[in-house]
C-alpha cells in the first residue's frame, strides 16, 4: 500500500482552543526585572500587539517596528478595550503597565505562559539558513511520520497539523500567534514540531524561550541585505541561533555552518561533500527525476534512492537523517518508499508532450543559480525560464536573475512575481536587463499566465521550461492585494486544453 504523504490530504476536524482568561500575576512567571504599576489580579483575554485587533480585556504590547514607534499606538489600543499594556518605559496613561527591558522577549514569554508553556510538551526542530528551509521541513516530518510520530509543520507553505492546513502569513510566526499555534498542535495530540525559523524571527526574538530539541543550518547564502545590510550581520544573526541548545546540524561545506562546528564541536555534526563532515556525501547517479548516492560516517556507509533531484536537495535529506537518529530511529530500516517524498513547488516536474515543465519556489540568487546548473546537469534539454522578482526586495538580484536566466536558457520570458506597491514592468525591465548580457532571446510579458502559456508554445521538442519564483503559493500580490493565483492550476489548464 501506498504510503501516505503528510501535505497529501489535510481533511480533519480543525482543533479549536477554548476562550482563555489569565490574570496578570500569572502571565508574569519566569518575567525578570519588570515593574508593574496596577492591579495583577485583571483577567487577561488577548493578547496582541496591533491596537486594530484590541478587543475587551486585551494586554497591548508597544512593540517598536522598523518604522513607527509601539508607544504611540496605545492610546488607540485602550479606545478599543485593553486593560493593560507592557512597555520598556511607564507612560503617563490611566491603565495598568508592565515595564519590561525588552518587550519582544516579555511578549514571547507572556504568550507561552498564556498559552500554558505548550512548547513544553512537543519536541521541536527548528531549520534555519538561506535556501532548503521547507524542502527540509517536509523530508524531516515525513520521515519521522513514517515512522510514527505524530507531526506538525511551521513554515513558508503554510501549517500543517492534525491533519490540516492553515495559511501562514511569515515564515515563522510571532510570538503571540506561534505559542497559540503550539498549543493547538499540543491539543491535536501532536508529539513533534518542525518548524522554519527565519532570520527576521530570530532577530525580532519570536522564538525567545523555546528549547529545541534539535536546530539544523541548511546553508548561509547572501539574503535580506535589504534589512540586515551587511553580509557579516546576516551571518551573525543565524550564529546567534546556534548559541543555545543541543543536537546541532549543520552544512559542513558551508562557512558559518563551519563555525558552528568549531564553536559548538560536542554537540554539533556536519554533513556534506567534503572529508572533514561527519556525514559525508557520495553522489553516485542523479536524472531529472532521481538521484542515488551513498552517505558514509564513521561507523557506517548508507545508500540511498531517492525521487529528490539536486545536489541542494540531498544535503537537505542528509540533514533530516542525522535528526532522525536524534530521535532513536535506525536509518538503514529506511524503505524505498520512505525515501521518496511530496515537496510542493520545490524542482516539481511535470512531463508534457515536448520535454518537462519544472514549477519551483526558487527566489533568492544562490537558489535561482542552483535550480538552472541543477537541470543542466542533470538533462541535455533546451531550456525557456519563466521568471519574474518581488517588489519591495533587494533591487539588485533582479539584473543576477536575468543574467543567470539567460545564461542557462534559450530563451527568457520576464514576468510578474509579486511586484506589490511596484510598478511590474520596472522590475521586469531591470530583470530583462540581466538577461541582455546573454545570447538568450528575451520576451517580456507581464500576465504570468500568459508568459506560461507562451513559454509551452514556443517549446520545441526536448524542451525544459523552468516556472521560477512562486511554487506552491497560491497568489500573486498587486498594491495591498493578495490576488488568487496558481502556477500549478495554469499549467494545468493549459495542457488540458492543448489535449
Amino acid at each position: 500500500m501506498e504510503r501516505e504523504h503528510l501535505f497529501a490530504n489535510c481533511l480533519k476536524k480543525d482543533c479549536k482552543i477554548i476562550k482563555i482568561y489569565v490574570k496578570i500575576f500569572e502571565l508574569l512567571a519566569g518575567i525578570k526585572n519588570c515593574q508593574v504599576f496596577g492591579d495583577k489580579n485583571i483577567d487577561i483575554k488577548k493578547l496582541t500587539f496591533d491596537s486594530r485587533k484590541v478587543e475587551k480585556g486585551s494586554m497591548f504590547f508597544c512593540i517598536d517596528g522598523t518604522k513607527v514607534n509601539g508607544k504611540i499606538y496605545a492610546i488607540d489600543a485602550i479606545k478599543n478595550g485593553a486593560v493593560c499594556i507592557v512597555t520598556s518605559q511607564k507612560q503617563s496613561l490611566q491603565i495598568v503597565q508592565i515595564v519590561v527591558k525588552d518587550v519582544r522577549k516579555a511578549m514571547a514569554k507572556m504568550s507561552a505562559n498564556f498559552f500554558g508553556n505548550p512548547q513544553k510538551a512537543l519536541q521541536i526542530v527548528g531549520i534555519t539558513g538561506t535556501n532548503g528551509k521547507t524542502s527540509t521541513s517536509y523530508i524531516l516530518a515525513e520521515m519521522l511520520q513514517s515512522f510514527g510520530k505524530n507531526v506538525g509543520v511551521i513554515g513558508t507553505s503554510g501549517i500543517f497539523f492534525g491533519g490540516k492546513k492553515y495559511p501562514a502569513n511569515l515564515t515563522t510566526p510571532d510570538s503571540i500567534e506561534l505559542f497559540e499555534i503550539f498549543a493547538k498542535m499540543r491539543d491535536c495530540g501532536t508529539q513533534v514540531c518542525v518548524m522554519e525559523v527565519s532570520a527576521h524571527s530570530i532577530f525580532f526574538k519570536k522564538i525567545y524561550g523555546i528549547k529545541f530539541f534539535a536546530k539544523i543550518l541548511t546553508n548561509v547564502k547572501t539574503d535580506h541585505l535589504d534589512f540586515f545590510k551587511t553580509q557579516r550581520r546576516y551571518e551573525s544573526v543565524k550564529m546567534h541561533f546556534f548559541s543555545s541548545g543541543k543536537n546541532f546540524v549543520a552544512n559542513g561545506d558551508d562557512n558559518v555552518g563551519k563555525q558552528i562546528a568549531n564553536v559548538h564541536k560536542k554537540k554539533t555534526l556536519t554533513f556534506g561533500m567534503g572529508k572533514d563532515c561527519d556525514y559525508q556525501i557520495q553522489i553516485k547517479m542523479m536524472s531529472i527525476v532521481q538521484s542515488q548516492f551513498d552517505v558514509v560516517n564513521q561507523k557506517d556507509a548508507f545508500c540511498f534512492q531517492t525521487n529528490l533531484v539536486g545536489e541542494c536537495n540531498i544535503f537537505n535529506f542528509v540533514a533530516s537523517l542525522i535528526v532522525l537518529q536524534k530521535f532513536g530511529v535506525d536509518i538503514k530500516k529506511l524503505t524505498k518508499e520512505q525515501q521518496n517524498f511530496m515537496l510542493p513547488g520545490r524542482f516539481d516536474v511535470k512531463k508534457f508532450k515536448k520535454g518537462n515543465i519544472v514549477i519551483d519556489y526558487a527566489h533568492t540568487t544562490s537558489s535561482v543559480e542552483t535550480l538552472f546548473k541543477t537541470i543542466k546537469s542533470v538533462s541535455a534539454h533546451r531550456c525557456i525560464a519563466v521568471i519574474g522578482a518581488p517588489g519591495e526586495r533587494e533591487t539588485e538580484k533582479r539584473f543576477l536573475f536575468g543574467k543567470i536566466a539567460g545564461k542557462f536558457c534559450d530563451v527568457v520570458i520576464v514576468t510578474t512575481d509579486n511586484p506589490a506597491s511596484e510598478h511590474p514592468r520596472r522590475i521586469m525591465f531591470e530583470i530583462a536587463s540581466g538577461v541582455k548580457t546573454t545570447n538568450a532571446k528575451c520576451l517580456l510579458i507581464e500576465d504570468r499566465q500568459k508568459a506560461i502559456k507562451k513559454a509551452i508554445q514556443i517549446a520545441p521538442q526536448n524542451t525544459n521550461i523552468l516556472i521560477v519564483g512562486k511554487g506552491s503559493e497560491d497568489y500573486q500580490i498587486f498594491g495591498d492585494k493578495k490576488i488568487g493565483y496558481s502556477d500549478y492550476k495554469v499549467v494545468e489548464k493549459i495542457l488540458k486544453n492543448k489535449k
